[in-house]
Order: C-alpha cells, then structure tokens, then sequence
C-alpha cells in the first residue's frame, strides 16, 4: 500500500512538451521486468504529454480483461516498482502484444475458469484490482441488452474475483452507457462513477466510464491538452505515411468517396458519421473505435488523403510507437480500439492516497 508520505497533497501531473523529456521516457519503456525488446519512432513532432510523479511504493496488483497492457502502462507510469500479481486475457492478439512487453507477469488465464483456489494464495494481499470489461452490450452503439448479454454478462466474474480477492482499491472502466445500466453497475460495485475524457492527456475525444472506490472527480475537471493533433500525426513526408493507402478523392468515385469529398466540402451526406477525416489542424480525433480504421483518414492537402497509421493510433491510446508492431495492420487497428488510454490510467491511479 502507498506510504504515509504519499498520503500528502501533491499535484501528480503537469503538462510537458519537451522533446527530449519525451525521448527520455521512450528510452526507458514500461515494458515488464526481463524485457528488453526496444522499438524505433517514427519523425513526429513533440507531443504535450503529461508527466507523472513516480512513486516508489511496491503496490500489488491483479489485472483482468487486460488487453494489450494499457493498465499496466498506466500504473507503471505512476509506481515504478508495481508488480503484477495475475493478469487475465482471452484474445490471442492481444495476448501475444501483452507477453511481448510483460513476459514475467503471471498469467491467470480465461476470467471464467479462474477459481477461488487458484487466487488463494492472492487473497488479502492486493492493493489495485482494475480492469475494463466488455462493453458491447453496454455500448449506445450496440444490442443494448446490458448485463443480460453475453459479453457485458462477464462484468459478473469482475465483481466475483474482486469479492475473493478483497483488494484494498479497485478500478473498473467501461464505456457511456444508458442511466439504467450505469446504475445496475454503480450498485453492484457501491459506487457512482466519473465520465473522464481522454482529450485530458490525448488528442483524442474519448468519453469513459470510471468506478474507482477512491476520489477521481478532479480528473474530471482537468483542461484538455493544448495543440493540435499534429504533434502526433506522421510527418507528410514520412516513409511510413507514404506507405499507408492514399486516395485522390478528385479522381475517385463511389459511394464511400462522395461521402468523403462532402465532409471535406463541410456538407456531409447520410450516413457520413463514421468517416473520420483527420486534418493537421484538427485540435483532436473522434473516438477510434475496434473495427473502425477503414474510416479514419488523414487529409493530406485538399482532396489527397491517406489511411491513419497504427503507429497513429497506439499515439492516439498514448502508447509508445509499435507497441502492437508484431501483428498485421487490421490487428493492431482491433487491439488498440479495445485497449484503454495509458495516461488517463496513469491519472487515476495518481489519486491513490
């Protein structure tokens, strides 16, 4: 557990936008103990990013519905000395990508199949318990059916290793939900939860649920970072934005391309919602959804645009560049769809007292 001296106030952020502030952390990746695998980065302008006071105290944790590690990053970030004590992930992508950075964290398996046994030797002794469960039937854009359907159904197998394990502080994130299923989940976990953008600590807007059993209403508050969505954007000259799919929308046609020209010309037409036209001046992105890369293009100049980079993307989720590299492009668009954004977890857990 943290130590009384930091229980003292203190501001655990402050904004940064300095190069090489932003070089130095990159050297120094959060990848596990034992890993040593380093990544290039790609030319990119320096990004605002937050920083975070370290903290040295060992805090336990145990991570479930862990994805790609965008929990562990965050806390990590925060408590250096954090060790895992059982992460939980079923989809073999995002496993690969969480082994590859933390390969000595014990790994717990399928959430459903862990057993009270197993987690004995746990019990009593895990200071943060997180996780992000499935939304899709939580999500607006879903079946709705809530804690009834088959995915958001396993919100259930949080609550019931939370209860074996009895951490002392816990985080559960998920997506805006109807009021009537937000309630059904602050009941069940007796606590009201924090909507906490991303745009706070990312070019990105992304709208979150928090249930945490400690104070985060001031994260709420926080101004979003300053800039545009340039400083983590490719270069134009980039090898790999060259790389990527272009369109010269002056000489496409289609139905997908007519909805493009039509947002470019500020026009959109139906349907043109899930587009995603990204200018250089843009101070952010809408929400990247898992499966929704084939909509998010860069615009280049006028009608010339290219498809957004994973690379892009793992910026967008605050990770470090190619942190999902070891899988084919339309993986590493799902995975970090799915993953949370590292640095509003590095916020949060900075609130523990």
């Amino acid at each position: 557990m943290p130590s009384r001296n930091s229980r003292r106030k203190k501001k655990y952020w402050k904004r940064s936008g300095s190069r090489s502030k932003r070089s130095s952390r990159n050297s120094n990746k959060l990848r596990g103990r034992g890993s040593t695998k380093s990544f290039k980065n790609s030319p990119a302008k320096s990004s605002p990013k937050r920083a975070f006071k370290k903290n040295m105290t060992r805090l336990r944790y145990v991570s479930l519905f862990s994805g790609i590690g965008g929990f562990e990053v965050g806390i990590h970030k925060v408590y250096s000395n954090a060790k895992c004590m059982g992460f939980s992930e079923v989809n073999p992508k995002s496993i690969k990508v969480y082994k590859e950075h933390f390969p000595d964290h014990p790994e717990l398996g399928d959430i459903r199949k862990i057993t009270e046994e197993d987690l004995e030797p746990l019990k009593g002794k895990i200071d943060l318990l997180v996780g992000g469960s499935p939304c899709q039937n939580f999500s607006l854009a879903g079946d709705r059916t809530g804690l009834k359907g088959e995915k958001s159904s396993l919100l259930h197998e949080y609550i019931r290793i939370k209860d074996i394990l009895q951490p002392t502080h816990f985080i559960l994130e998920n997506v805006v939900m109807s009021p009537e299923h937000q309630e059904q989940v602050s009941y069940l976990l007796g606590v009201e939860p924090v909507m906490i953008n991303s745009g706070i600590a990312s070019y990105q807007q992304r709208k979150r649920l928090y249930w945490c059993d400690f104070d985060i209403s001031k994260l709420a508050k926080l101004p979003h970072l300053s800039g545009t969505v340039k400083n983590i954007l490719l270069a134009k000259n980039d090898d790999l934005a060259k790389a990527m799919p272009h369109k010269n929308l002056t000489r496409s046609r289609g139905s997908m391309e007519n909805r493009m020209k039509s947002i470019l010309r500020g026009k959109p037409l139906p349907q043109s919602g899930w587009f995603k036209m990204i200018k250089y001046t843009d101070k952010s992105v809408r929400t990247i959804l898992k499966g929704d890369a084939c909509y998010e293009w860069v615009v280049i100049d006028g009608m010339r645009i290219r498809q957004i980079h994973p690379i892009e993307r793992e910026r967008l989720q605050t990770f470090d560049d190619d942190w999902t590299s070891s899988l084919s492009r339309t993986a590493r668009y799902e995975v970090l769809g799915d993953a949370v954004t590292c640095d509003v977890i590095a916020l949060i857990v900075a609130q523990i007292k």
